[in-house]
This record gives structure tokens, sequence and C-alpha cells, in this order.
């Protein structure tokens, strides 16, 4: 199995994938290393991609891969499963360019210090919302090391980059003919993070805690929901404030020497309200407008959000790429009965190569006829269930449950009526009965029942010990171990 890195990564970034898969599944791992900053189509030519793999390539590199097969022929590759990969281009490679994203933010620090600027002045106020904005990530994780870090070099936009802008000349003809770039096998993992809103805020935490250990666990999301609370609250507080001094302005007559100065007061402390709320609005609705448009590309009207790729669902993103962009329709193939567009719910852009959603989807096309990756073979596993505790002279009842058989199964029984005793054979069933004798005395006997079971030349052995409960008895004879209670 071949792994692909994307933009401004390395192949250590599916090293977390890479482990769990292979405890379930056996195949040798092949990395596929380049330099991201170039032009795709040569980089295509170029990289080595071992002839019948089954091919799993992120972002960028669902590219590489499928220019790759266009270069070289479809046959290259056993398979191509793609995640989160800009198949018809990103949005961001066009409208983050040259600082615009930076201008977005200032907006939002704007937007975030009006509050503070009007109750506390200009400079403390903007202090306030750049340390805000900062706190959650938004300028030092997102304008920084992921977005402008990874989309230019300090010359201008990487080649690669251009490659990826919508309607480029790579990707017009990359995608004028899609089955001439991809095999017969061929599937798209779609990342879906919109149905927990903020997308934003979750992508950036994950760029903060780093492509080892990218799956975000919350943290920044608590700390926006409790910043646009305190928004709202101080909002809420001021517009009181108002109310109070207007009712007083109402209720006073003009010869009050107060009268005019209630009606200034409240109109001040109604403005305070209006710019704490033009912050709350901003956290909580039009932070994330600007996020679709100028990064993801998508349509913050479009709807309701839904988990299919259909048009009428564009706002369903990973935070920076739109489903039908990762996943367009020519992933299908006609009169195939396999769906070859999956959603991983849940999954940001950053989080797509560790995700567990995205795991499960690829534990999913393995096991499909076109990919048909063997699984590793677990062990022969049996297991007894019965009572642990029963009274000398009582039978008791056992049961087997088997896993992993390789075919079919015998079974073999064994008894021991204490451990100073040897193991008898008692019976070949899936079940047993079997009387317990306790120790002489009113001692308890540590016996045990012991199931030996074999399928396809493996062995697996169980045993469940029993504590049997003694009594006097009244009848003993010297020459044997144990007897029976007298009922």
């Amino acid at each position: 199995m071949s792994f692909i890195h994307g933009l401004g990564d390395n192949y250590t970034i599916w090293n977390n994938m890479a482990g769990q898969l292979s405890s379930e599944f056996v195949f040798y791992r092949d990395n596929v290393s380049y330099n991201s900053a170039n032009a795709v189509s040569n980089t295509a030519s170029s990289v080595y991609i071992p002839s019948g793999t089954v091919t799993l390539a992120h972002s960028l590199g669902g590219l590489v891969a499928r220019e790759h097969l266009r270069q070289k022929g479809t046959g290259k590759m056993n398979a191509l499963i793609t995640v989160g990969t800009p198949n018809l281009g990103a949005p961001a490679a066009v409208n983050v360019q040259n600082g615009n994203l930076a201008n977005v933010i200032a907006g939002w620090v704007e937007d975030v210090a009006a509050g503070p600027i009007a109750s506390f002045g200009s400079v403390y106020g903007r202090d306030f919302g750049r340390a805000v904005l900062s706190e959650i990530g938004y300028i030092d994780q997102l304008t920084g090391p992921y977005i402008n870090a990874r989309l230019q070099t300090a010359y201008g936009q990487k080649a690669s980059v251009s490659d990826m802008r919508p309607g480029s000349s790579f990707l017009n003809t990359l995608n004028a003919s899609p089955n001439n770039t991809l095999p017969t096998a061929r599937y798209a993992i779609f990342g879906n993070e919109s149905g927990s809103r903020y997308e934003y805020v979750r992508i950036s935490e994950s760029a903060y805690r780093g492509p080892e250990s990218p799956i975000e666990n919350g943290t920044f999301i608590k700390a926006h929901r409790y910043l646009y609370s305190f928004y709202f609250a101080a909002a809420s507080y001021y517009t009181y404030l108002s109310g109070e001094y207007f009712y007083l302005y109402l209720t006073s007559n003009t010869y009050d020497p107060n009268h005019f100065f209630y009606y200034n007061s409240a109109v001040y402390f109604a403005t305070i309200a209006q710019q704490w709320y033009k912050g709350f609005l901003s956290l909580v609705y039009f932070q994330q407008r600007d996020w679709d448009k100028y990064v993801v590309g998508a349509n913050y009207y479009s709807g309701t959000i839904c988990g299919n790729i259909g048009q009428n669902c564009k706002d369903t993103n990973d935070g920076l790429l739109t489903a039908v962009t990762q996943a367009p329709s020519f992933f299908e193939r006609f009169g195939d009965n396999t769906v070859r567009r999956l959603e991983a719910r849940g999954a940001n852009h950053l989080e797509e190569t560790a995700h567990p959603a995205v795991k499960q989807r690829l534990f999913e096309i393995f096991r499909n006829d076109d990919v048909s990756i063997p699984e590793v073979k677990k062990p022969l596993y049996v297991n007894i269930s019965g009572p642990r505790l029963v009274s000398g002279g009582e039978s008791a009842y056992f049961s087997s449950s088997v896993s992993n058989a390789g075919g079919s199964v015998s079974y073999q029984w064994h008894y021991r009526r204490d451990q100073g005793s040897s193991w008898v054979s008692v019976d070949n069933g899936t079940t047993l009965q079997q009387i317990f004798y306790a120790a002489p005395d009113g001692e308890t006997a540590r016996a045990a029942v012991k199931l030996v079971v074999s399928s396809a030349g493996e062995t697996a052995i169980d045993i469940h010990y029993v504590d049997v409960s003694g009594c006097e008895s009244e009848s003993f004879s010297f020459d044997s171990k144990v007897s029976p209670c007298l009922q």
C-alpha cells in the first residue's frame, strides 16, 4: 500500500493511521515522498509509486496520484483512495493570497474590539479584541503556520497551489477525462465538520495540536462559546442600563434637572450595548460566513447541512474544502452498486489522516471485492460461561463461545475435582453438565472445568474455576478424597 501526503506535510502524517490499519489488515507500506511546492505535473512524472498498489492519498497527494495515472496509465494502481483531495480545486488557493485572509481576520478583530473600545477606550479595547482572538488561535494558527506558510513561499505562490486553483489549466486537463486518471477501483473520502459548526475554530485547534496528534478535543470550541456568552452578557447588561435610564427619563418631568441626563445616559449605554452585540454577532455568525466564503468557497446560505454531496449541500465541508470538491461525481461508475464517495463525519481537513471516521471508511473499502486487502488473522479464542460457586453434590451447567475459527470446531471438556487432582476427559459437546463434590469436613474444594477447542490446525484453551462449598458428612471413607454431602 502506498501512502501519499498532502501540501506542506511529509510521509509521517500517515503514521498514526497506518499503525491502526496494520493491526487489522496485512499490507506492506510504501511511503511516497515529494516536494509539495512543485508543479503537480512535474511531481507526478518523477515520483515513484510502485505498480499494483492500493494508493491512499491525502489532499494534494490525491492530485499527484491522479496525474501520475494520467501520465503512466490507470493500470499502474490496483486502487486509489483519495481523502480530502481538492479534485475540483481549492478556493483557498485564490481567496486568501497576498494577505487577503489577514485583512478578513483584521475585520474580525475590529468587530470583537468594538464593545471593549466603547467601554474601555480605543487602545485598551483593540488590545482586548486582539488578545481574545489570539487566545483561541485565529491569528497565530491560521494566518501564520498553516494558511500563509503552506500556500505561498517568500517569493510568491507555490506552483502546486496555482495548480489547485479552480479552473486552472492543470485541473482542466486532469478532469477533461477523469476515467484516464482513476483506476476501476476508485474511492473518495470527504471530511464533514460543518455539522458541528465553527469549522474554523476546530481546524485552528488541529493546527495548534500539530500533525502527530491533530484530533481536536473541544478546547478551542469551549473557549469560543465562553467568549460569545461573555459578549452577549455584556450587551445584555448595557441594554439593561439603557432601559433603566430611559425609564427614568420617561417618568421624570421636564423640570427635573436630571431629565436630559437620563436621556443621554440611555442613549450612551444603548450605543455601548450595540457594539457588544456587534462582537457577539461576529463570533456566532459573521466569522463563519467569512470563512465559508473566502477560504472554503462554500455558500453559507445553502440550506440545511446534510451528509451527502449533492449540489444543494455546498456548505458541507471539512473546514477547508467543500464535499463536492473532495468527492465529485466522476468517482462513481455507471451501473456500479458500490458506494465510492464516503463521508467521514466530524473530520476536519487536518484530522483526516488520523480521524476514527476516516479509519472506519477505510476498513469498509479494504473489505470491498475490488480492493480486498487481507485481514490480520486473529487467533482462535474460546471462553467458558458458568457458575463460580456451587454446593457439594450439585450439578452445574457450562456453555462455550468460540471466535476466529477457521472452519469446523472440535470440543473436548475436562474436569478436575480439586487442585491436587488430575484432569479427566468428560464430554465433547459445546456445553457441559457436571456434578461437583465438596471436600470432607466442611471444607471448600477448588474444582475446575477446562475446554480445549481445535479448528483449522489451531488450538485454544480456557479454564473455568469453581469453588465447591462443603458440609459435614455422616458417611466418609478413608480411601476416598471427597464424599458427597448428604441431602
